[in-house]
């Protein structure tokens, strides 16, 4: 399956080619135009050759200029044939196939060499380079990744790719009993196998003796179990949004001078939090951080804007308060 990288159009599909407007990537190398001054949001796109009000953006990872796509910013794409997209070559899709495969192997291997984590792991960039040297050459793929939904990372010591969330791997079947031995070893370990043994055998003294009501029993019993162990992970979800949301404020806090890349500070709290562990930073990053998102995009001590940093729509905060009498300070929650 191709990988397509049509734009998103505002106007409706015909049989004739939308007019594209001139290509940032072609204009400027750089988001910054060439007297040095730092350019945001449309202005960073110039239409030169569209009636007004006609011209569409010109699509992911092209070069437009005259009104056409006349060329794409990677060699490891090419122009469609009917000039609307950047569609990956042949050998593009024969290497993401190969990532895939490479991935898919690893994955096995770490999910049923420890105790396997809710979310699929991430591995370097450069150990994939490693494992395939004449495949696989520099840092250059990912648009196609991140359009088959990859998941991507980017770390100190470059970049981390990993199989989409959805992916269905197929584990073997000795991989899957093990997985669930140590899962019931964990329980085990806690005691809450043999507080369901004891409760079996209490209930089943006394649904002999009192049938209805030791069913209606054990139900409370199970149901209260069931609220407690939610509100315990509420409370950990809440502890730990609180502690990214702090931090992020005393990162902006910092310098309130200069505005921050969400995506930098987001990483930059994760390794801090958890640099040890890639099973919490994905948690962090896909079940925390839209919590703190969520939060600050409603605090106005905040300003959020859009800019285009290396050819790339980016969000950007930058504190525009006066200094909190709370900096440092952490928020408990009981």
């Amino acid at each position: 399956t191709l990988i397509d990288f049509a734009p998103i159009l505002t106007t409706t599909t015909t049989d004739v080619a939308p007019c594209f407007l001139n290509s940032h990537l072609h204009m400027l190398t750089s988001s910054q135009s060439e007297d040095g001054e730092e350019i945001e949001g449309e202005e960073a796109v110039e239409a030169v050759a569209c009636p007004e009000g006609d011209g569409v953006a010109c699509p992911v990872g092209g070069v437009c200029e005259g009104g056409k796509l006349i060329a794409c910013s990677s060699s490891n794409f090419e122009v469609s044939e009917d000039g609307t997209r950047c569609l990956p070559t042949k050998s593009t899709n024969d290497t993401i196939g190969v990532i895939r495969g490479i991935l898919e192997e690893w994955t096995i291997e770490d999910q049923c060499g420890s105790a396997p984590s809710e979310t699929l792991p991430v591995f370097p960039y450069a150990d994939l380079q490693t494992a395939k040297p004449g495949v696989l050459g520099e840092w250059t793929l990912e648009r196609g990744l991140l359009d088959e939904d990859f998941v991507i990372e980017y770390f100190d010591d470059g970049a981390f790719v990993g199989l989409p969330e959805n992916h269905g791997v197929q584990y073997p079947v000795g991989c899957r009993l093990s997985n669930a031995l140590k899962q019931l070893m964990a329980f085990a370990g806690t005691g809450i196998i043999s507080m369901i043994i004891a409760i079996a055998k209490f209930s089943l003294v006394g649904l002999q003796a009192y049938p209805l009501g030791s069913l209606i029993g054990l139900i409370a019993v199970l149901f209260v179990y069931r609220r407690q162990e939610q509100h315990r992970k509420r409370k950990s979800v809440m502890r730990a949004v609180a502690e990214a949301r702090q931090f992020s404020y005393e990162r902006l806090m910092e310098d309130p001078s200069q505005s921050h890349v969400v995506l930098h500070i987001r990483d930059e709290i994760a390794m801090t939090m958890h640099p040890n562990s890639r099973k919490s930073r994905n948690e962090l990053n896909y079940q925390i951080w839209p919590h703190v998102v969520t939060d600050i995009k409603c605090d106005n001590r905040v300003r959020k804007t859009i800019k285009i940093l290396e050819g790339k729509q980016r969000e950007v905060w930058q504190w525009i308060a006066a200094p909190s009498a709370n900096k440092g300070k952490v928020v408990k929650i009981e």
